[in-house]
């Protein structure tokens, strides 16, 4: 059988695109539909070579797979030359795409972070209720309902930060969930982690506070909460047709 014919090399063409549509993005439509169309004459013309040569399918889809490995330096460096040469056309734009660029980071490192928390917790809880480490008469059932609904709505909100058309209401979950589990995961980790318990006695003695953990967990997730629902602001549809402009666009 032939090897374009191939379900591998089905497979790897669609990742060499998906991959040429990721380091395009942003670009102006013309500049992403030329690229789109090169790699594809590019990987065309591989694989109708392979067939000349009679080589296998599979060869012929880890060759590719492995040209786009090999390939990525010089993709990223094609697009950081496009981006430059609009950048130098529209400053202002470039000034504000890099800030949206900047938020993106923001929100996927703090929503990373605030969920692996809230799951990390729910299985330390899960492990010490099996274990009979914390009767269930220790655990306080409030903390833990909230907990569980606010990293579901967290999971949730990475899922939906991760796609550009309904990335604000992913930011605007995750400003939610952030204090939520802040704030019931610092009244939960004194039950579950002899090192967390530590760190709970150690700020309340020093504080003369026993709520002195929940109080400082509340204040760090409002501040993780407000810079993500600024990101969500800034994202909102109505106020982003400037800032999601194409680069190179005009």
């Amino acid at each position: 059988m032939s090897a374009m014919r191939s379900a591998g090399y089905r497979r790897v063409v669609r990742q060499v695109l998906a991959w040429c549509r990721w380091y395009t993005r942003d670009l102006a439509p013309d500049v992403i539909d030329d690229r789109l169309a090169e790699i594809g004459s590019d990987l065309y013309e591989h694989g109708a070579w392979a067939d000349g040569e009679g080589q296998s399918a599979a060869r012929v889809s880890r060759d590719i797979f492995w040209r786009m490995v090999r390939g990525i330096p010089a993709d990223l460096s094609w697009r950081a030359r496009h981006v430059r040469a609009a950048s130098a056309a529209d400053p202002a734009g470039a000034i504000v795409r890099r800030v949206g660029g900047a938020l993106a980071m923001l929100v996927a490192a703090s929503g990373a972070a605030i969920t692996v928390f809230g799951v990390a917790m729910l299985g330390r809880i899960a492990i010490a209720l099996v274990t009979d480490a914390l009767p269930g008469a220790r655990l306080p059932g409030a903390a833990f309902a909230v907990l569980a609904a606010a990293t579901l709505v967290a999971v949730v909100g990475c899922a939906l930060a991760g796609r550009r058309a309904v990335r604000h209401m992913g930011a605007l979950l995750l400003a939610i969930a952030a204090p939520l589990i802040s704030s019931s995961g610092a009244a939960l980790i004194s039950l579950v982690s002899v090192t967390g318990g530590s760190i709970v006695s150690r700020l309340s003695m020093q504080a003369a506070s026993a709520g002195i953990a929940q109080v400082l967990g509340i204040g760090l997730g409002m501040g993780v909460g407000l810079c993500l629902l600024g990101a969500a602001t800034w994202w909102w549809p109505r106020h982003a047709d400037v800032r999601s402009r194409p680069v190179g666009a005009r």
